[in-house]
Formats: structure tokens, sequence, C-alpha cells
């Protein structure tokens, strides 16, 4: 299917959607009466905003039950508005527009997936929509972007989140209660939103309220009725509305079976006023979608990836290069790839050998001839890539593209030549050994007959682990890589947290931990895209002495008369609290378990150990977020050292850049996921805004004194450039050598009979995949028809122009020969008159008319 031509439309991370789908015509079948698709989405909408307006404007109390839309912080504005038909001829439209904190893609998993069925209740009445419960997420996603309509222009009057505006109440309601109190720093210090929110306490207010919204959806069951015998399980009317309500009611179903009803129990006498409504609401639900498990489950096969993403290199391996690469010639730089395939992760690679793993962009993709109809049902955001998602991932003011610093063309040393342009990368070249990347190895991808050519090489390099430490350290002097997801189970059980995840975290092709399963059999996406990862690469400019000064000045600050020794333990315990872990790795919350990265932090619920806005603590929450479960993704960075620069250039994978890197990316600037404000950001990633100060804020574990470091107005980090590159299998490399993914299906001419039909068909079709085999067998098979080669008969259907002089000649014609005078006639019996087709003279014994227009168009 061709892309929607659509953009996301957002500002600063704040993002917003509009769908406009058909509501079906006619009348529900086998409801009570003769009611409509239309008259019962009206009614569903009205009992709707009649419950909400409700539970907020007339109540005595706080809503006594978990409003469907509202337990997910996120979301600022949900309508929904059927739109009038234009006349009597034409549909009624469904719109729903919704305002939301993120990217689309998590926000689309959250329609999808908790608020399905409240999605499920109303497109139920629209053509062609699939229910959220009986169908996947790719199929939804595919239903939505089909749907979707983008504003022209979206304002936002912040970027506050949803979390911002429950956060800032509590602090402020704890400032207006507790006042000066001695401890009132301390515990706004220890404020955060729980992660998951609290279960509704059952009163009788609360009981009488949502038995009352029970029977108002109960009483629209005569509207859903149930099924006929035979009847597929996704056109079950009455389900889609009991599906809802036991969504809506979740706290009402729990009451239930705890047994609150019961005979002798609290609320045993409201039972028999709505005793049918209770049956119905605990009516048992058949299983969701479940995604077919077509790959096995443990994993790829040995061999069938590149290395470094499953596993890190081994620690002997230090040094690399990274190379961006521009296609010149694709035909040899395909043959190159063919002859050249990356490492594989279980290769016996020598001492001194060198690890080659291999990185395709979007661009290089197509350049290589991977067709355009299979680019275009890859993800958006690889798609759009990182410039564009700038404001999702919180790469402001300093960090924003506008400033990036690009790679410039430095090959061969030392010439240095103007910036590069990303969107000319096509290949991103890792090189890794234990010994620094000779030129000669970074030449062999260069010029010649590789189709090749550098664009720029970046030198890297690891620190050595010191004695008794699991990894190097970065310019920061931390122990960095630890935490790394990995698809194999401890030896060792873990008491509180385990780094083993599921394979479609890391590679695509499997199920992860969202609840997607791989592609089906048969799908053109899975020779290109099993056993693949997506890989993100950052280049990170450092500022070690910015944070050597900034502890140091700030520890004298806070201990003016203390010993060095003592200030400098001060120092060092800032970056601990800071990062989240000690210089040496060592995590700060007690009690850890097995090794040093078994913990979590549900003894550390007030962040006294590990602050909120610790980098290690909002990058991994460690607990189930009210969304998803925290996305996981393997960072493989390297240092680079420049003669007045240094930094990391971070590099990793996964398997959804939107759900994985992106969200984790975004709760580094804010709208982080340890349940404070997201103007507290990262101390390491956040950017500064000039005129405002940033603080970080911590609870000195000895003393319960509140710390206060001024982390200036400078950054720690800054962005110099990014971008999104695809690692393909091995297979996946050799297939787009041998341009063997997505060749279009070879189409045989059809039969006399049904001829204008098929061909009609086949040049109309929404498919560009079967649109582009029609064109590509006339091409194939284009003959002399007494006219000119150009011109191709097809009898039944008409002439086809395949030719572009002769199509500038069509288009010149003005009425000669050539006629468009069958659309006027279809315009006619459909939407009215239009310019389109108004000939003047009938088309009789003109050489084209009617269809060949649009095939002409699509060959020109």
């Amino acid at each position: 299917m061709i892309a929607a031509p659509l953009r996301t439309t957002g500002l600063q991370g704040v993002t917003d959607l509009t769908v406009i789908a058909t509501i079906k015509d006619g009348f529900v079948p086998g409801a009570y009466g003769r009611v409509s698709h239309l008259a019962r989405l009206s009614r569903v909408l009205a009992a709707l905003d009649a419950v909400r307006r409700a539970a907020r404007e007339p109540a005595l109390q706080p809503s006594p039950f978990a409003d469907l839309i509202g337990r997910f912080r996120g979301i600022h504005f949900f309508r929904f508005a059927v739109l009038p038909a234009r006349n009597a001829s034409s549909p009624h439209r469904f719109l729903l527009n919704v305002t939301f904190d993120g990217g689309w893609e998590p926000y689309m998993r959250l329609i999808w997936g908790p608020l399905g069925t409240l999605l499920d209740l109303m497109f139920c009445h629209c053509v062609d929509y699939p229910l959220a419960f009986h169908h996947s997420f790719d199929d939804y996603m595919r239903w939505v972007r089909a749907n979707e309509r983008p504003a022209g222009f979206f304002y936002a009057d912040s970027a506050a989140t949803v979390a911002d505006t429950h956060y800032l109440r509590l602090i402020e309601e704890q400032q207006r209660n507790a006042g000066d109190a001695a401890d009132s720093d301390a515990t706004a210090a220890g404020l955060a939103l729980p992660g998951q929110l609290a279960r509704t306490i059952p009163s009788d207010y609360a009981v009488t309220t949502s038995l009352r919204v029970l029977k108002t959806y109960a009483g629209m069951l005569p509207m859903f009725p149930p099924p006929a015998p035979g009847m597929p399980p996704e056109q079950h009317q009455d389900a889609i509305l009991c599906r809802f309500t036991q969504d809506l009611l979740r706290d009402l179903r729990g009451w239930v079976a705890h047994g609150l009803f019961d005979p002798g129990q609290r609320f045993h006498l409201a039972r028999a006023a709505a005793d049918a409504e209770l049956g119905w609401l605990m009516t048992p639900t058949p299983p969701r979608y479940i995604a077919p498990e077509r790959a096995p489950p443990t994993g790829p096969a040995p061999g069938a990836v590149q290395a470094g993403i499953a596993s890190a290199y081994p620690n002997p391996v230090l040094h690399g290069a990274l190379v961006l690469l521009r296609v010149t010639n694709a035909a040899q730089a395909r043959t190159w790839l063919g002859a050249h395939p990356p490492t594989a992760d279980n290769a016996a690679v020598g001492a001194s050998d060198v690890y080659t793993q291999i990185a395709i962009t979007l661009s290089g993709l197509r350049v290589l001839g991977v067709p355009t109809e299979l680019l275009d049902t890859l993800p958006r955001e690889f798609r759009e890539g990182m410039e564009a998602r700038a404001g999702v991932l919180g790469d402001l003011r300093g960090n924003h593209p506008a400033y990036w610093r690009r790679p410039r063309r430095n090959w061969p040393a030392p010439v240095t030549g103007p910036e590069i342009q990303l969107g000319t990368v096509h290949l991103v070249v890792q090189l890794r050994g234990t010994q620094p990347i000779s030129p000669i190895a970074i030449a062999a991808l260069n010029g010649g007959n590789t189709g090749l050519a550098i664009q720029h090489v970046q030198p890297l390099q690891l620190q050595a682990p010191q004695t008794g430490e699991a990894a190097g350290r970065d310019l920061f002097g931390f122990v960095d890589g630890l935490s790394q997801p990995t698809l194999t189970s401890p030896a060792q059980p873990r008491s509180y947290w385990s780094d083993t995840v599921k394979p479609g975290e890391l590679f695509l092709g499997y199920g992860n931990s969202r609840g997607d399963g791989p592609l089906l059999a048969g799908d053109q996406r899975n020779l290109l895209l099993d056993d693949g990862s997506f890989f993100v690469v950052r280049k990170l400019r450092q500022y070690p002495e910015r944070l050597d000064a900034l502890v140091k000045a700030e520890a004298e600050k806070l201990l003016p008369n203390a010993t060095n020794a003592a200030r400098r333990d001060l120092a060092e315990l800032i970056k601990a609290k800071m990062m989240g872990r000690r210089l040496d790795g060592t995590p700060l919350v007690t009690p850890p378990g097995a090794g040093g990265n078994d913990f979590d932090y549900r003894n550390d619920t007030h962040g006294a150990q590990c602050p909120f806005q610790a980098h290690i603590r909002r990058a991994n929450p460690r607990e189930p977020l009210p969304l998803q479960l925290p996305p996981r993704i393997a960072r493989r960075g390297m240092s680079w050292v420049e003669p007045s620069e240094r930094g990391l250039m971070f590099m990793a994978y996964n398997a959804s850049i939107a759900e994985q890197f992106e969200v984790i990316q975004r709760w580094m600037t804010g709208a982080n996921s340890s349940g404070i404000s997201s103007d507290q950001s990262d101390a390491f990633l956040g950017v500064p805004e000039p005129g405002r100060r940033r603080t970080f804020r911590f609870v000195d574990d000895s003393s319960g004194e509140v710390m206060r470091v001024d982390l200036g107005n400078e950054p720690l980090v800054t962005l110099e450039w990014g971008l999104y590159a695809f690692t393909p299998s091995l297979a996946a490399v050799k297939a787009i050598a041998s341009q063997s993914i997505g060749k279009p299906p070879k189409l045989k001419e059809p039969a006399e009979t049904d001829i204008n039909m098929r061909w009609q068909q086949r040049f109309d079709d929404d498919e560009a995949e079967i649109r582009q085999a029609a064109w590509d067998w006339v091409l194939a098979n284009k003959k002399p028809d007494g006219l000119a080669a150009g011109l191709r008969h097809l009898p039944g259907y008409g002439w086809l122009v395949t030719d572009p002089e002769l199509v500038l000649a069509v288009l010149k014609d003005n009425g000669r020969y050539f006629s468009v005078h069958g659309y006027g006639e279809r315009m006619k019996n459909s939407i009215g008159h239009g310019f389109l087709g108004m000939d003047d003279v009938p088309p009789k014994d003109r050489l084209i008319n009617s269809h060949p227009a649009v095939p002409m168009r699509q060959a020109a």
C-alpha cells in the first residue's frame, strides 16, 4: 500500500490527530425497531457526553470511577463529532480529534489497546472500520492513517504535559497546606505521581453512581442486537457495547468479583435493583486479537543477524570507526554488498580482524533498488527521519537541527570539506577491532569498483575496564554500558530486575512486550525486515570539564567550612545522584539482588536514595507504566576524541524507533517517566533555556536535608547531528544485493471476456504493487500498433500511451484526436458536471476516450 501523503502535526512534543470516516448508510441489522447507524451513533455520543458531564459538573464528590480516557495521563483533549452530509446523496461522516503528549505511534498503541473498546463503540458505525479487539496493531494503524487528516496549522499554548497538571496541583496543595513547615521541602522533593493510578474506594456514592452508568449503557442493548447463528465474532454488536462498558466500569466489576454485592455483604441490597445489568457486566470476555507466532520465539538463528546487536562486542574490541558512505553506482554497490557481507553474530573473529556492520538509510535502500511500494510500508518515524521529529524527541533550542554541526567531508584525511547533507548518506558502516582501524581497511570501502564514496570517517574508541569493573568508563567518569537488554535468561535468578527481553524488542519478525506478533508469512516485507533492527546514531559532544567545575563549586557552596576531602566526597555524591549510580556503577538503592544490576525502586518510593530526576531512573523506571512496560534499547556507543572536542557517538538498536528510542529520549528532555514535572529535565541531556535556571534537587541520605545543585546555563551535552538507519539481516543484505526483494508479481494478459473490467481494476487499484505490475507488463510487451511504438492497444479497454513524447502530444491535442469525454459522463452521474471531460464535440471516431486518461497520466 502506498503510504498516505501525511505528516504528523505537533509542536514541542504535543501532537494532534484528526480522523474522519464515513458513517454507514441504512439501518442496523437486527436492532429493535428501525434505527440507523447514524441515529445509534448519535445516541451513544449523547450518553457518553451526559455521563462525562455528570461526573464533572454536578457531582458532590469526585468521580467515583476511573474515567476511561482520563486514567491514561497524556490526553489533553478528546472529541467526537458527526459531520452532516453535503447533500442528500452524500454520506454523513464521523470526526475524531485528539491532542496528546508524545509521538503518534505510542499514542496509537493506546488507542488500539486500552482505549480500543471506546473507539470500537464509536467507529463500528463507520465503513471498513477494523475492530481493535479483533485486529492487529499494524492493521489498525493502516486504517487510521488512511482516514487521517493532518492539520495545516496546530497551536499549543505550551509544552506542559497532562501529567504536569496533576503534579503541579499536588505541589500547590502541599505548599498551600504545609507552607514553611519543617518537612515541607523534603516532602516536595519526594513528591512524584504514582506509576499506576490507585483503585477507587467503594463508597455508597461510588456504587450508586456506577450503577446508574451501568443502567445507561445496558439500556442501549436493544440497539446492539445479539449475533445471528454463524456470525463471525467481529460482527457481534452486543459484544462491542459490553466490552466498552466493562472497561469503563472496571472498578465496579472488581467490587462484584470481590463479593461486595453478595448476600450479607455491604452492597447486597443494591444488587437487587440491577441484578440483570450486573450479570451482563460480568459476562466473560473472549481473548482479544492474539498475534500469530510465525518465527521461533527464542530469537534469530545463530548467524542470521549482524554482530553487535544481540550482545555487545567482546571487551578487547575497544577501537572503531563510523564511516558514512554515498552510493555512486548502484549496480557496483550491490555487487560489492554481495561480495562483502557484514560480520555475523556467531562469526569467529581473530584478534587482528575487524568486525564490519552495515546499516542502510532510507535513501540508501531507495538507491539500492528496494521498490518504493515496499519502502512506503516501513515505519513512518524511519521514513521521516530524526531531523523531522525534533519536537517529539525534545531536540529543541540549541539541539534543534537548525543548529546541528553536520559531519564534514574528511576523506582522504587531512582534507576537510564542506558539511554533508545527511540525506545523501546511504550506508553507515561500523568497523570495530582490537587495534585502531587502519586507513587501509577504511579505503577498501571507497571508490574503485565498490560503487561507494566515503563522505565522512569518525574514529571511535572505548576505555578498557578497570580491575573489578564490568565495563569501561565514559568521559564523565562513570562505568558505562550497564543494564543492557539480552535475549538470554540469567544463570542466577534475579530478585528484583532482569534484563531479559523478548526477541521482538531488538529484532523484527518476533513478538514483543507490546503484544505485537511478526508479519504474516507471505508478506513481502518479511525478507527485508526479518531479523533486522533499526539503528539510531547521535553524535553527542560532552563537556566533562563543565561537570567537574560545577560539582566542585556546588560542594564548596554547600560545605563552605568543610575539609577538602569532605568536599570531594560531596562532589562525587552529587555526580552519583545526578546519574543514579556511583562512578564505579554501583546502584544507589538498597538492597540490591544478585549482581550490580538486580534492583528496582520499590524501596525508594520517595526518591531519597535515587532521585526521581536521576538519569538512570528516568531512562528505565523499572516498573510497569500506565501505558506500557519500560522500553529497552541495546546501547553500543563509543567515545570520540578530537583535538579540542570530545564526546559520545550514541549508537543503539531497537525494533521500534517510535516506541522505544524516541520514548526514552523524550523522557530525557521532559515528560519523563518518573512522575515529576517535565520541566525537570535530565541533568546531563537536558537542553538549557536562556533566562531559566536549571536546578537539580536531591535528599542527602545521611542528614535528610534537601540539597539543590545549580546546573548553570550551559549544557553538559549537546547534539551535533543524528540519523536513523536500518541494519538488515544477513539474508536481507544478500537479497538487496541481488535485487530479489519486493519484485512485483508478473501478470498474464486476462481473458478476452473480462479484459475491460480486469484492466480497469489493475490500473485504478489503490495498491501500488498491482498498478506497477500492470504497467510493467505493458511496458515489457508493448508492440507497434500501426501508429507508433509508444501506443499500446488493449482490446475492450482502450489505448495506452507509454512514450513521453506521445504523452505530450496527447496533452497538446486540444480535442482533435483524443478525448476524456467519458470522465464527464461519470462525473455527471456522481458529483455533477466538472470542467474535466466537458468536450463540445461527441467523442465518436476519436482514437482515445474514457478510460485511458488515468493510465496515460501514470505512464507519463
